[in-house]
């Protein structure tokens, strides 16, 4: 059956007009997402290079540094291996969440995300197992209390006591390597974990080795240098754990826990952000004080955290949730000791001056890490 319509000159240019503005839309897409997939590549190539080169640059110089003893050599070693350490943490974060390769690329995410541990001391624990247990704070939205911190310092004998006390004012996060160890450990002790004694074993054995290595070819003071960075590493990833949120606190191995919305996790939820002249010091922190942004959409790569807060987050969000990472440094150091005795506090929202307040109280909390079990 023949169409008796006809088409003018100009219904055929007004057609001819949607399909190539179709294919102008089309092409546009696919050059801003070939655009991000390219950008997202040379991020994670850079921070990658980065992470490797600046440690192994960082034991390099506690190498050459054994005769002439230079300070500045150790000290630059310590950054270098501090900030690289985390960094790899924050890496293996991203990586935990499969945000840095795509799903297809046969568990390279997996693979890196081992190398982090390896480098950084998470490896006494299996990747499969950390990774359920930091989904699982996503999914309940909820943190979990290893130890309650008071009754802990309470049950030890004074000195034992002032001796933590005192490390935790010199900033040496003593607490935090007794919580370490106490999950390495934990395959001796807690039922259902014996299967990991082998890997802690060689783990344990593996780094002590390497160490005595550095030790017997660079020093004692390459070792103290070393020890530093770690510590430094610890409290960096300390300081963008302890205000990053004010959940309810549950004891390990809780069952009932209340389901939780996106609005309680929003609420409960807090940024750290360096903005203005200062927004490149959140690359630092591998943008992981975008934490709003990484909580609403946790596949987020980092080096798009920062335009997905300012463009997909509701301003509400924003102003309820972004605080000033100044005063948080200033909090984290003022309040170091604070975090042993006290509760972690609670930020609010001023509605009539639109503003947050109540930064002054905000202790935070001592140790949630996501590269050690809590157990």
């Amino acid at each position: 059956m023949e169409s008796n319509i006809n088409y003018t000159r100009e219904d055929k240019n007004f057609v001819n007009k949607i399909c190539t503005d179709v294919a102008n839309i089309v092409k546009s897409y696919q050059n801003k997402v070939a655009f991000r997939k390219m950008k997202r590549f040379i991020m994670n190539v850079m921070a990658m290079t980065y992470i490797l080169g600046g440690f192994s640059f960082g034991l390099y110089l506690l190498l050459i540094n054994e005769h002439q003893k230079h300070l500045f050599c150790y000290l630059l070693s310590s950054f270098l291996i501090g900030h690289t350490l985390a960094l790899s943490g924050y890496m293996y974060h991203d990586l935990a969440h499969g945000s840095i390769f795509p799903q297809s690329c046969f568990g390279l995410n997996e693979v890196f995300a081992n190398l982090m541990l390896l480098l950084n001391g998470g490896c006494y624990f299996e990747f499969n197992e950390l990774k359920s247990m930091h989904i699982t704070h996503h999914v309940k939205k909820v943190d979990f209390e290893v130890l309650n911190t008071v009754k802990f310092l309470n049950s030890l004998p004074k000195p034992i006591e002032f001796l933590i006390v005192s490390a935790e004012y010199c900033y040496i996060p003593l607490f935090h390597f007794i919580l370490r160890w106490r999950a390495i450990t934990s395959a001796f002790w807690k039922k259902g974990r014996e299967r990991h004694q082998i890997r802690v074993i060689n783990v344990t054995f593996l780094r002590a080795l390497l160490f005595s290595l550095l030790t017997y070819y660079a020093g004692y003071q390459a070792l103290l240098s070393y020890f530093t960075g770690f510590c430094f590493n610890i409290q960096i990833l300390r300081f963008t754990d302890c205000f990053s949120h004010t959940y309810d606190l549950y004891p390990v191995d809780t069952k009932n826990i209340p389901k939780h919305d996106k609005f309680y996790d929003m609420e409960k939820t807090f940024s750290s952000i360096a903005s203005g002249n200062w927004e490149f010091l959140n690359l630092f922190f591998l943008n992981f004080t975008y934490h709003n942004a990484h909580h609403f959409k946790i596949d987020v790569p980092w080096c798009e955290l920062k335009e997905f807060h300012y463009e997909q987050l509701s301003k509400e969000i924003r102003e309820k949730s972004a605080l000033n990472l100044f005063d948080l440094l200033r909090q984290f150091h003022c309040k170091r000791l604070n975090r042993l005795y006290e509760s972690q506090g609670n930020p609010t929202y001023d509605t009539k001056n639109k503003k947050i307040v109540g930064i002054d109280k905000f202790i935070g909390v001592l140790d949630a890490s996501f590269l050690f079990l809590e157990v």
